[in-house]
């Protein structure tokens, strides 16, 4: 049993609260809601405040397998323990959103081609969706984006084993590519699975080869993050600036997190992140039937934090709800098959 390693609890925590206050402040106005206050500036670093989530997000989930993976990979282990640690909870929350959206909407869009369903059942409605209607209800386009990086990773990691630096910039050259050739007026270039793969492999990487962040490394982070903040590099394409940013910021706080030994902050981080994937699955439609009541209303800072606190509180309470409805429903399947 490997050590649990608390940076990667940490960077998950602090992705899922930028994706959260991202849509928070979305839900926010979609429904009309005027404010002045908001959590956290809709941009960090000259990036869009979830999409700073995202990306560390997969920078982590790529360091977190290859720590796991680096040296051994059995497929079939592999890639059982990603099913279940992926469908099991998302099928629950999906079949429990779905029924009360179909009763909040009093039914569901006929319209929409039933066999699309299988987007659903596969976890890619999010991502599917900026393309076609479909069913999405719960979860992120980026579950999609990070299933494909899951089935990917077996080659990754071979490749990142054997020419690590090498596969890194392979991968970062074609998302440059992607990035400054992608002309979509409608659809942004985030939402390519390849643009991510960089990102993915940088944590691989940095597991394999770097494993620790120095003070020439940390110093050189501070300064980038400090550049994009002061200045707007209007050169920097969309995926040009989230690699950069998405690197330094990922160097901080490795440097901040990797020898702390507070039992607080283990505690804590290790709750959150036990639930940061119940949390990202369900809290956009929390927030949509939640703040749903609110809209055209003006709100204070007071009103604006409350109902913070509040999504807060709901997104935990589902969040917790459906973790331990899916290990019941998990410990009768293995019941049954023992």
């Amino acid at each position: 049993m490997k050590e649990r390693i608390l940076y990667f609890d940490v960077i998950k925590v602090l992705a899922v609260i930028c994706v959260f206050v991202s849509h928070f402040a979305r839900t926010l106005e979609y429904y009309q809601i005027s404010y002045s206050f908001k959590i956290l500036p809709d941009n960090i670093f000259s990036v869009y405040t979830g999409t700073v989530g995202c990306v560390l997000f997969f920078i982590v989930s790529g360091a977190a397998l290859m720590y796991m993976y680096q040296e051994r990979l059995n497929l079939k282990s592999y890639f059982l323990k990603r099913l279940k640690g992926i469908y099991p909870m998302f099928w629950i929350a999906f079949i429990i959103f779905f029924a009360l959206r179909f009763y909040i909407e009093k039914g569901y869009d006929k319209s929409i081609p039933i066999w699309r369903m299988v987007f659903s059942f596969t976890g890619f409605d999010g991502l599917a969706g900026f393309y076609c209607p479909t069913f999405y209800t719960v979860g992120e386009w980026f579950l999609g984006i990070l299933v494909i990086l899951y089935i990917l990773f077996p080659i990754l990691r071979k490749l990142t084993n054997d020419f690590p630096y090498a596969t890194l910039a392979v991968s970062t050259l074609i998302g440059l590519i992607v990035d400054y050739t992608y002309d979509n007026p409608y659809i942004s270039v985030t939402i390519i699975p390849i643009v991510w793969i960089p990102a993915f492999v940088f944590g691989m990487v940095f597991i394999k080869n770097i494993k620790n962040v120095g003070t020439y490394l940390l110093v050189i982070s501070m300064v980038v993050l400090a550049l994009f903040t002061v200045f707007d590099f209007g050169f920097c394409q969309t995926m040009t600036r989230i690699y950069i940013v998405g690197t330094a910021l990922f160097f901080i706080l490795v440097h901040l997190f990797k020898n702390t030994k507070g039992n607080i902050i283990r505690s804590v981080s290790g709750f959150v992140s036990k639930y940061c994937y119940p949390i990202f699955l369900v809290h956009h439609r929390m927030m949509f039937i939640f703040m749903a009541r609110f809209s055209g209303h003006q709100f204070s800072v007071g009103d604006v934090v409350c109902l913070f606190v509040f999504m807060i509180l709901v997104s935990l309470a589902a969040s917790y709800f459906i973790d331990r409805m899916t290990n019941s429903v998990l410990r009768i399947w293995r019941s049954g098959n023992a």
